[in-house]
């Protein structure tokens, strides 16, 4: 903890606080602390920092689609997904999102990246369609093309390139099914054995 390390000086919290009101360490959260004028959290990785802040969790939605480079435009806020509640942290440095999704959404779908977990990206734009979108107007598949498009700003053709070949739906088709079910919808999912040899895997 900061204080033990500060414990050299006479009083450590007062010496925090001093720190704090002159700039030189920002509060996160009670115990955690950005050392804004430390050369190495310049350098370090803010998906990292997310993981610190509040865990479980596992970075998301548009910062992780952002990350695989599948958005045109730039996102700013770091958004995870978690088991707790959901809550916002705003600092000098990023702006960090956790978002909660339920037991059954989040057991899957996400890896470890370096020194953080992450979603795969189409685990991350499910996590965005069932966090971000209040209603679905999808009656085509072109309707589908256009929101990924002009609302989500997705690279789709990255998106498919990107395919994970031993990627399997199986484990989705729960979450995706109540999804759907959320927006009205009446569906039953289940694979479909292809007749051509493409990297997507299909269910109906």
């Amino acid at each position: 903890m900061l204080r033990d390390q500060l414990s050299f000086y006479k009083n450590p919290v007062k010496k925090i606080h001093d720190l704090i009101e002159c700039k030189n360490l920002y509060l996160i959260r009670r115990g955690l602390y950005f050392n804004l004028k430390s050369e190495a959290l310049k350098m370090s990785q803010l998906e990292i920092w997310a993981q610190k802040i509040y865990s479980p969790s596992y970075i998301s939605c548009e910062w992780a689609l952002q990350y695989y480079g599948l958005l045109t435009d730039r996102v700013m806020v770091i958004t995870s997904v978690c088991l707790l509640k959901s809550v916002n942290y705003k600092t000098p440095v990023r702006s960090f999102s956790f978002e909660h999704i339920t037991k059954k959404r989040y057991p899957v779908g996400y890896r470890l990246e370096k020194s953080f977990f992450i979603a795969r990206s189409e685990k991350a734009l499910l996590d965005y369609i069932n966090l971000r979108i209040d209603q679905v107007k999808w009656s085509s598949s072109n309707d589908i093309a256009e929101f990924l498009e002009d609302d989500v700003r997705l690279k789709t053709r990255a998106l498919v390139k990107m395919a994970d070949p031993n990627f399997k739906l199986e484990p989705y088709f729960k979450a995706v099914q109540q999804s759907l079910e959320s927006f009205g919808f009446k569906v039953e999912i289940d694979s479909v054995e292809k007749t051509e040899n493409r990297k997507i895997e299909s269910a109906f």
